[in-house]
């Protein structure tokens, strides 16, 4: 598990994207003790809005040559949006992607 001071963020859809995958992988009871165990755990969820959504399909058209899905640019965006820096992840498209003047910000992977 991670351990860190800093407060945690889960965005919906990638709470939606893991249930999916530890249903198919593992069942449905252990995706939903997944989902229980995250809306108990006080990380904070993060829902994508409409503008989000805009702003995603921007990055998706910005970026052809990358197979960056809707959950990875709404990810981005959220991330943006709220300022965050720091992404646990094993995705390498979050090592890929660039953001701010010039595409010359990076997130800071944590494994």
């Amino acid at each position: 598990m991670l351990e860190t001071d800093e407060e945690l963020v889960l965005s919906d859809h990638i709470l939606v994207e893991n249930w999916m995958l530890s249903a198919h992988r593992l069942g449905p009871q252990i995706a939903d003790r997944y989902w229980e165990t995250m809306i108990d755990s006080g990380v904070s969820i993060e829902f994508v809005s409409g503008d989000d959504l805009r702003l995603a399909l921007a990055i998706r058209r910005g970026w052809p040559d990358q197979q960056f899905s809707i959950v990875d640019c709404t990810s981005f965006v959220l991330m943006e949006r709220l300022r965050l820096n720091r992404v646990a992840t094993f995705d390498q498209d979050f090592s890929i992607y660039r953001y701010g003047p010039q595409r010359r910000t990076a997130f800071e992977i944590i494994r």
